[in-house]
């Protein structure tokens, strides 16, 4: 981050309930909340983190046409 703009991604961590998400196969039926995670952090390069994180809450926002939200609940 530079100037409170993202400007390249990782992730240090990503699991959760014992599940290493950084480690499971794309046939996993959990995969898919690796590709959410992918969907909102490329969104987030190039923006400023202090305006842009509110928009993830307005899943009807057009950025966020593509990204599957319901997988959060699978």
């Amino acid at each position: 981050m530079e100037d409170n703009i993202i400007t390249d991604k990782s992730f240090r961590r990503l699991a959760h309930s014992d599940i290493d998400y950084l480690e499971i196969e794309e046939d996993h039926d959990m995969y898919p909340i690796v590709e959410q995670h992918e969907q909102i952090i490329e969104y987030l390069i190039g923006k400023d983190v202090r305006s842009s994180l509110d928009t993830l809450y307005e899943q009807g926002e057009e950025e966020f046409r593509n990204v599957n939200f319901s997988c959060w609940w699978r």
